[in-house]
C-alpha cells in the first residue's frame, strides 16, 4: 500500500522539530546582531532615524523604510524581517 501511518506522523514530528530548531536558531542569531549594534554606538541608530522620519515627509515609503530587511531585521519574519 505504501507507507504506514505511524512513518507519516513521526516524519510530520520531525520535521515540525527541525523547524522550531531554525527558528529559534535565527532569532538568537537576530538578539546577538542587536546586541552588537547597540554596543557599536547609538550615535548610528539616532542618524538612522532622523533620515527615515525626511523620507517620510517627503512622500517616499516602502521597502527598506518599513523593515525591508538588511540592516533593520535580518534574515526571516518578525519585525522587519524579510517576510515580516
Amino acid at each position: 500500500m505504501g507507507v504506514g501511518l505511524n512513518n507519516v506522523i513521526r516524519r510530520r514530528w520531525w520535521r515540525k522539530k527541525k523547524r522550531r530548531k531554525r527558528r529559534r536558531r535565527e532569532l538568537v542569531e537576530e538578539e546577538e546582531e542587536e546586541k552588537k549594534q547597540k554596543e557599536e554606538g547609538e550615535e548610528e541608530v539616532v542618524e538612522e532615524e532622523e533620515g527615515e522620519e525626511e523620507e517620510e515627509r517627503a512622500g517616499v515609503g516602502g521597502g527598506v523604510e518599513r523593515g525591508g530587511g538588511g540592516e533593520d531585521g535580518g534574515g526571516g519574519g518578525g519585525v522587519g524581517g524579510k517576510r515580516g
